[in-house]
């Protein structure tokens, strides 16, 4: 029994480090590689079938509809932000839904300096549950 608690601590273990070290900067390079698909084709250009607005196969439900979908897309719009040298220290703390507008509010700060004394300096990024758009961006103090 034990051995089976400490193998799944350990894969546990493994699988968010495994997570939280792999990230992929943009570069000019065609093909690269992400954790779940195998090869994605990356190009730029001028998209040719721009119909925004045809209705045709639209999907309209909630491309948010958790707090773990919010917070995985928080993440990686936080990821690629730039920011100082302290706010490349936060992560994330905070999830909260606003049921009247339908907005994920996800907030990221040094967890770290917080329990030092240090409060205030935080980032907050509102994503839209309809849509998933971010809607809003900012830091605090």
């Amino acid at each position: 029994m034990k051995k089976s608690i400490l193998l799944f601590g350990m894969i546990i273990i493994l699988i968010c480090s495994n997570i939280s070290c792999s990230r992929n900067d943009d570069s000019d390079e065609s093909i690269f590689e992400m954790e779940s698909y195998e090869l994605i084709e990356y190009e730029t250009g001028i998209y040719d079938n721009k119909n925004w607005n045809d209705p045709t196969g639209t999907y309209y439900g909630d491309v948010v509809p958790s707090q773990t979908v919010a917070l995985n897309i928080a993440v990686s719009v936080f990821e690629g932000m730039e920011k100082s040298k302290t706010a490349s220290q936060f992560t994330p703390q905070r999830v909260f839904y606003d049921e009247e507008d339908g907005i994920w509010i996800v907030t990221f700060w040094d967890s770290d300096a917080y329990e030092n004394g240090v409060i205030g300096y935080d980032c907050t990024i509102a994503i839209d549950k309809r849509n998933g758009a971010v809607v809003r961006i900012w830091f605090g103090e």
